[in-house]
């Protein structure tokens, strides 16, 4: 889950403050960046939310369009 720390510290958002705003702990959260436990959906979602961003760019999927 390096993607999520990227974002995180390309918005200048602590680990602490994210973790405060997501109601878990900032250890929690630390396991989520380095693959130690799977970040679920639900929290992904919150997460997004907060950072403004998309899904696909927390989980690093890359997506392709058709026309």
């Amino acid at each position: 889950m390096n993607r999520l720390r990227e974002i995180r510290l390309s918005r200048g958002i602590s680990q602490y403050a994210l973790a405060k705003e997501l109601g878990i702990s900032r250890q929690r959260l630390s396991n989520y960046e380095n693959g130690k436990r799977r970040l679920p959906v639900e929290l992904a979602i919150h997460i997004c939310r907060i950072l403004n961003v998309t899904l696909e760019e927390i989980y690093g999927i890359e997506t392709t369009q058709t026309a």
